[in-house]
C-alpha cells in the first residue's frame, strides 16, 4: 500500500501544523480514510466538520493516544483468527500495534470503539492492560 502522505498529500503535514486543518476540497474521493489512518497513526486525532467542510487535525499526548488490549476468543481458536484476519489492514498500515510474544494490541483512541466492535462481532473478548 502506498502511503499518501509520502506521495499525493506531501504537504498535509505542514498545513496540520500551520491551521489545524485540511480542507476536504483538497481530498480526492476514497482517500478520506486512508489518509486518516496515515494521519492518526501519528500522533494526530482528526474529526470531519461538516459545517466548515474541514478535516480538523488536533496533536495528541501520548497517554492519550493509546491503549493496550490482550484478546480472547470464547469459544474456538478460529474466533481470535478471523479477528486478527480483521483487522490485518490497520496492523499493516502501523495503525495498531500487535506484540505477538504477549498476544497484546495497541490501539490508538480512534480506533478503539471500531477495534472493540470487531472483537465482540467474532466472538472475542478484548480486555485494557
Amino acid at each position: 500500500m502506498k502511503k499518501l502522505l509520502a506521495s499525493k498529500y506531501s504537504n498535509v503535514l505542514e498545513l496540520v501544523e500551520e491551521t489545524g486543518k485540511i480542507p476536504m476540497s483538497t481530498i480526492e474521493d476514497g482517500d478520506l480514510e486512508a489518509l486518516t489512518d496515515e494521519v492518526e497513526a501519528l500522533g494526530y486525532k482528526c474529526k470531519l466538520d461538516s459545517t466548515t467542510d474541514y478535516l480538523i487535525v488536533e496533536k495528541t499526548t501520548r497517554t492519550e493516544m493509546i491503549k493496550a488490549f490482550e484478546v480472547f476468543w470464547q469459544k474456538t481458536s478460529n474466533e481470535i483468527v478471523n479477528f486478527h484476519n480483521q483487522i490485518r489492514h490497520l496492523i499493516e498500515a502501523n495503525v495498531i500495534g500487535y506484540d505477538f510474544d504477549n498476544s497484546t494490541y495497541i490501539v490508538p483512541e480512534a480506533y478503539i470503539e471500531k477495534f472493540l466492535a470487531i472483537a465482540e462481532e467474532n466472538n472475542c473478548i478484548a480486555e485494557e492492560v
